[in-house]
């Protein structure tokens, strides 16, 4: 998945595009004059493992709290997705919280800073006022605060 692409609410797994080859997981170009742009396909792989590798070295880094910031964000569930089930709907909003979470020297600055990210992520029409982060907010800074004090 890449991080720095606009997300919209209601993106999930049935968003993913035609694959060129089921075992490589890559999504297939769209045909020019000379058949598929294979430059655009190499960059894109190139950023998506780079993301991943971003990906495991934060869930490394932040571990059980890396886990309590997605369940928290999967639990109030702030842009509505339809993922009922799957916890790490928001894993690249959370990864891009954790890459600059000690910015957030107190609970208001946290609170900024994840609707910072989701406004990033969704755009300001889709993510709401600063009010919907309220909660989850509350909650990530009490868990960030027990991360610190370990």
């Amino acid at each position: 998945m890449i991080l720095d692409a606009t997300r919209q609410p209601d993106s999930g797994p049935t968003d993913i595009v035609a694959v060129s080859c089921p075992a490589c997981l890559v999504p297939a170009e769209p045909a020019g004059k000379n058949g598929p742009d294979r430059s655009a396909t190499v960059e894109r792989m190139a950023k998506e493992t780079e993301d991943r590798q971003q990906h495991r070295r934060l869930q490394k880094e932040f571990g059980v709290f890396y886990r309590s910031v997605s369940d928290i964000l999967f639990q109030h569930n702030i842009m509505d997705l339809d993922g009922k089930h799957n916890t790490g709907d928001y894993e690249p909003e959370v990864d891009l919280l954790l890459l600059r979470i000690q910015e957030a020297e107190n609970a208001e600055a946290l609170h900024g800073l994840l609707y910072q990210v989701f406004r990033n992520a969704f755009g300001a029409e889709s993510c709401g006022g600063e009010d919907r982060y309220d909660g989850a907010a509350a909650e990530i800074w009490k868990a960030y605060e027990r991360h610190r004090s370990k």
